[in-house]
């Protein structure tokens, strides 16, 4: 099956959704991320048990693959609109879709060089605000996303460092264990903070279990 009728494969009653993307991919760029933004929200939002999970999988799998209609700022106006706003608490994280990590994750590995760095600096730090480790689907996809930009060297390693010091220390100790690399550069990241007596924000018990 072609790589474009593949998405309609997944959804094959929802041919609505066909008209926007083709209408737009003939347009200006920037109509085309609009028109790609408001498809990747919708198909997160598809309530829960009405398309199985595999097949939403699939579709959001497609979308990312076809690059010239789902490019970065697609992608990025439509994570930013998932992101849960800043203090809004249980009812925020409520809100947020469980596939909203992988495509992150997907998001950042396909544009590394445009996502890395601001999705990490809006979207990790409203996830620790909203208290992200209460719900288990988001917490693992939390620190599978810090886990490879850690890994990294690009603009997203500092972002992630600095969510990762919100975080509680009970939590800080679980996202080290699962991803052990991180400990030293979150550790130089955080003496960095110390000396410049830069710690606005930074939890007291995590400078303490990073040894500082």
């Amino acid at each position: 099956v072609p790589t474009r009728a593949r998405f309609f494969f997944v959804f094959p009653r929802r041919s609505a959704t066909r008209r926007p993307v083709r209408a737009q991919a003939k347009a200006s760029k920037s109509t085309t991320d609009l028109g790609a933004a408001d498809l990747l929200v919708k198909l997160h939002r598809v309530p829960a048990g009405a398309v199985p999970v595999k097949r939403l999988n699939e579709a959001l799998n497609v979308c990312l693959s076809l690059r010239d209609v789902f490019g970065p700022l697609a992608l990025r106006d439509a994570l930013d609109r998932m992101t849960p706003p800043q203090g809004s608490g249980a009812e925020g994280l409520a809100g947020v879709p469980k596939a909203f990590l992988r495509t992150c994750i997907l998001a950042v590995k396909t544009h590394p060089a445009q996502l890395a760095g601001p999705v990490a600096r809006r979207v990790l730090p409203r996830l620790v605000d909203v208290g992200v480790w209460r719900d288990a689907d988001l917490w693992k996809g939390f620190l599978m996303y810090c886990k490879i930009l850690g890994a990294g060297a690009g603009a997203g390693d500092d972002a992630c460092f600095a969510a990762a010091l919100m975080l509680p220390a009970p939590q800080l100790q679980k996202l080290l264990a699962f991803a052990p690399k991180l400990k030293l550069p979150l550790k130089r990241h955080a003496e960095k903070l110390v000396k410049a007596r830069d710690t606005d924000g930074v939890v007291a018990g995590c400078l303490k279990l990073l040894g500082l």
